[in-house]
């Protein structure tokens, strides 16, 4: 297959550097590229990352470069560092809808996402989730605008969270199994599946770490079914595909 276009974000020349953790295209094909920005000598940064969203037109032209000090709004770093693990468009808005922790010198790492204008890069709303410790995975949305989100919470592991278009919890679930950490989330239709990495090993039954999905009721959380498979050359999944349902 012939090479379409090639981009390359990394900016080391500028004293700035961005890892990708996580991706998703909007119904235009547009690229967003989710992750964190490595800042050395640059003002704003004191060598710490911070947060950062790269949008990649059809072309393979960076149509948008943003990245975050946390607070939001504070152009200095109050001892953090903050990262994106999960991105995706909202169903409902268009919107590009990311998540994962944010650290400031009050409450430690904090899971928190928002929701970003997908042409400025501008931040519509702004919500922490959980406490310290905790962590905000993956995220997508139903065609009602209402968030889901994955990941790890430092009470309960393996923890999932469904919010309103507000930023308001609805209701949470966490099935503490084994401390895993939740990868990976997909809405559909009424129901939200969600894919957990078994990182402890074993879980009860199994001869080999097993492949295991969760499917939850959206509208109360309600758990539906867990199906898991486990084979001698199996190992963890951390996403679903495709990714765009």
């Amino acid at each position: 297959t012939a090479l379409a276009w090639k981009t390359v974000t990394n900016t080391t020349g500028g004293g700035i550097d961005f890892r990708v953790y996580h991706s998703t295209v909007d119904s235009s094909d547009n690229l967003y590229l989710a992750g964190e920005v490595e800042g050395y000598n640059v003002a704003g940064f004191g060598g710490l990352s911070k947060e950062g969203v790269i949008k990649i037109d059809t072309s393979g032209n960076m149509s948008l470069t943003k990245y975050w000090v946390y607070p939001h709004d504070d152009e200095n770093d109050n001892g953090g560092t903050s990262k994106l693990y999960g991105c995706s468009i909202n169903k409902n808005n268009g919107n590009l809808m990311v998540c994962g922790i944010a650290t400031t010198a009050v409450s430690g790492s904090s899971p928190h996402y928002m929701e970003l204008n997908p042409t400025t890069g501008a931040i519509v709303l702004d919500k922490y989730i959980a406490d310290g410790g905790s962590v905000a995975w993956k995220i997508d949305t139903d065609t009602s605008g209402n968030v889901y989100i994955c990941g790890y919470h430092s009470n309960n592991p393996d923890a999932v969270w469904k919010l309103n278009s507000s930023g308001t919890t609805q209701w949470s679930r966490s099935f503490k199994s084994n401390g895993s950490i939740m990868q990976d989330i997909k809405v559909k239709g009424s129901y939200v599946y969600v894919l957990p990495t078994n990182s402890d090993g074993l879980l009860s039954g199994f001869v080999y770490r097993p492949l295991t999905v969760y499917k939850l009721n959206t509208s109360n959380g309600a758990h539906a079914w867990t199906t898991s498979n486990a084979h001698a050359d199996s190992s963890e999944a951390k996403n679903f595909y495709p990714r765009r349902l």
